[in-house]
């Protein structure tokens, strides 16, 4: 069994049907804070695994309060159920992320992180998420970091991407091309 292709699928359709049913938006909003929840109350986790102790039911209303006093969209609700019902809720938490990246995807939403040495001004950055924007023909929304290592220069990874611009991977190919000529001489 592929868990990413059957997630996958299950994220599919779920993109689909909130789509269909115009919650698309309230459905993200609402799968993301039960992802979020998913991801850091472990106990929610290990209930919705358990495929015998806890019903169907119990797993459902467990979700609900999630979403606290927001009442749950019909369409996620409907999904939610079909996914507890074929025992796939061990899923769950993949499914949701898999939904959110491919909400964004069909919005043509990307995001880029750019990493420097020190902190970067939010104008900086600013110009930095138009650029990419004009250059990837999407929308960016950009995050900034520090992190000292890099030395100089900038990291921007965007998804699954990386730039790398930064003095410290500079410094380390000229120590690798330095490294094969005193290989190659001796």
């Amino acid at each position: 069994m592929n868990v990413g292709i059957i997630s996958s699928r299950y994220a599919h359709t779920l993109l689909e049907y909130s789509t269909k049913c115009g919650e698309c938006d309230t459905v993200l909003a609402q799968s993301e804070a039960i992802l979020y929840s998913i991801n850091n109350v472990p106990q929610l986790e290990k209930v919705l695994r358990d495929p015998t102790g806890v019903t169907v039911e119990q797993k459902m209303s467990l979700l609900r309060t999630t979403l606290g006093n927001e009442k749950m969209a019909p369409s996620l609700e409907k999904f939610l159920h079909l996914v507890i019902h074929n025992e796939r809720a061990d899923l769950l938490g993949m499914i949701l992320f898999i939904f959110g990246k491919l909400y964004y995807r069909s919005r043509k939403v990307r995001f880029a992180v750019v990493t420097t040495a020190i902190d970067l001004p939010d104008e900086k950055l600013e110009k930095i998420r138009l650029t990419l924007s004009k250059l990837l023909d999407c929308q960016i929304e950009a995050e900034s970091r520090t992190d000292p290592s890099i030395i100089g220069g900038m990291t921007i990874t965007i998804d699954d991407y990386l730039i790398d611009a930064s003095v410290a991977s500079q410094l380390s190919e000229v120590r690798r091309q330095y490294s094969e000529k005193i290989t190659r001489i001796v």
